[in-house]
C-alpha cells in the first residue's frame, strides 16, 4: 500500500511545483511587459 502511495504523492508534487513554475513565469513576463511599457512612455 505504501508503494502504491509514494508515486502519487510525486506525481502530485510534480503537477502542483509545474502550476507554480507557470504563475511564476507569467508574473515575469507581466512584469517585464510592464517595465517595457513604463521604459517607453519615459523616453517618448
Amino acid at each position: 500500500m505504501s508503494e502504491n502511495k509514494a508515486p502519487v504523492a510525486k506525481k502530485k508534487k510534480t503537477e502542483s511545483s509545474n502550476i507554480f513554475l507557470s504563475v511564476a513565469l507569467l508574473l515575469i513576463i507581466g512584469v517585464m511587459g510592464y517595465l517595457v511599457v513604463d521604459l517607453k512612455k519615459k523616453l517618448s
